[in-house]
């Protein structure tokens, strides 16, 4: 006798069956207007998004409980095929390496689809990585809407540790640098950190660092971070490979020499080169960027390496076609600055065969200010146009080591700028 088949599909917490899959089950698979989860007509419902704004957004633990739920229910019945459809992956905004690794535990009458199945059998995840996180307990002039900064912050944090579960057990996590926006929050922030910040692999950013000194580190919150074990400096002095399974990291903070690796024939570990140093291409970079720093000239560095992340630059990029290795630059891990309005936060995901992917954070409840607004009587005589192009050049300085109020003034001499519009701009840039 011929098995019932059960249409498996992604739900939300009302089941409101208005979309995507959701609407598919419920008008050929006897899906029910109004239920959320479980066996209903000829379909099984696993919730994997909230559509109301003021209720906090699924977790990837909530979802998974939900696929234990139904892959206990499979295993009873066996009178059943389940035909899984990407759940999750569409409108409720999860990736395919978050889910499918929940389904690894299923019987043989659930059938995966072949996102699903290719990533299970062929190319597990092993590391993910950020970088340029710039935690600090107070909230940027751009972001001094946000109600609760701290809130806004951890939920950034809390999308990494989100991608925990749904990877094999020991997978990292390697931050390319720049942790802290400055070297020494006061002690209940570091507190704070101890709490949010998910265990990692690090190197050291110039942010990181007193007056951008590696050597000391241990005068800064990111060493204290160190010490207490939360993260693992991967970049000493003189740096040293770090082994993690069949995964091999390669750590250079700021200011650290990066070398061509030396490897053997027969080494079929993955090689993963872990950098904070300016890298830039065609357009992504400030005026007067060195030509030691652009992308063709890291390449003949990165020779030997399986794959390369980088962070410093706020304009993110990926490269994958060209040079001995692909390269990603994530970019601001989120918008902080008015010239980042626009960039889509991500971080990496490395597999197996050492092929790099980008997932995309969710910034939908961002709040932005911007200081052009309501500022039109200081600004007269001033274009929008004008003080935006001052505030993106002034603010690719930022991260270059120079005084910064120098930097402003020596700007605002050479284009005659009023001292109205001068300290606006100080305090737009905070």
């Amino acid at each position: 006798m011929s098995k019932l088949k059960i249409f498996v599909f992604g739900s939300n917490r009302e089941g409101r069956h208005g979309k995507g899959a959701a609407l598919t089950a419920r008008n050929h698979h006897g899906a029910i207007y109004g239920q959320a989860e479980g066996i209903q007509g000829n379909s099984y419902a696993i919730i994997t998004k909230e559509l109301r704004k003021e209720f906090p957004p699924i977790t990837l633990e909530e979802v998974k409980r939900g696929v234990d739920s139904f892959l206990d229910f499979a295993r009873i019945r066996q009178d059943c095929d389940f035909e899984v459809s990407p759940i999750g992956c569409g409108l409720a905004g999860f990736i395919p390496e978050q889910i499918a690794p929940l389904f690894v535990k299923k019987t043989p009458n659930v059938h995966l689809p072949p996102e699903f199945t290719k990533i299970i059998n062929d190319d597990p995840i092993i590391a993910i990585t950020t970088n340029d996180w710039h935690l600090w307990p107070t909230p940027p002039r751009f972001r001094s809407s946000e109600k609760d900064w701290l809130n806004v912050m951890a939920g950034y944090l809390e999308q990494i540790t989100n991608l925990l579960p749904s990877a094999p057990s020991g997978v990292p996590v390697v931050m390319a640098g720049d942790m802290f926006d400055r070297f020494d929050p006061p002690a209940s922030f570091i507190s704070w950190c101890m709490d949010h910040i998910p265990e990692c692999y690090v190197v050291a950013g110039q942010h990181d660092l007193p007056y951008h000194r590696l050597e000391d580190i241990d005068k800064s919150a990111l060493g204290v971070m160190i010490k207490l074990g939360r993260c693992k400096l991967l970049s000493s002095r003189s740096p040293q490979p770090v082994y993690h399974n069949n995964l091999v990291l390669h750590g250079f903070s700021w200011n650290q020499e990066v070398r061509p690796l030396k490897r053997e024939d027969n080494d079929k570990r993955i090689h993963l080169a872990v950098i904070h140093a300016y890298i830039w291409t065609k357009n992504t970079c400030y005026p007067g960027a060195s030509e030691e720093s652009r992308l063709a000239a890291w390449q003949k560095k990165l020779k030997g390496y399986d794959a390369a992340v980088f962070g410093d630059n706020h304009k993110s990029f990926f490269i994958t076609k060209k040079g001995p290795c692909p390269i990603l630059n994530t970019g601001s891990f989120m918008v902080r600055k008015s010239d980042e309005r626009g960039h889509k936060p991500s971080v990496g995901i490395l597999h197996e065969s050492g092929k790099l992917t980008r997932h995309y954070l969710d910034i939908s409840k961002d709040n932005y200010f911007d200081p052009l607004e309501g500022m039109e009587s200081t600004l007269r005589g001033e274009s929008d146009e004008y003080a935006r192009e001052a505030i993106a050049e002034l603010e690719a300085l930022g991260d270059l080591g120079l005084d910064f109020k120098s930097s402003v003034n020596q700007w605002a001499e050479v284009h005659k700028v009023r001292d109205s519009v001068r300290k606006l701009l100080l305090e737009m840039m905070e």
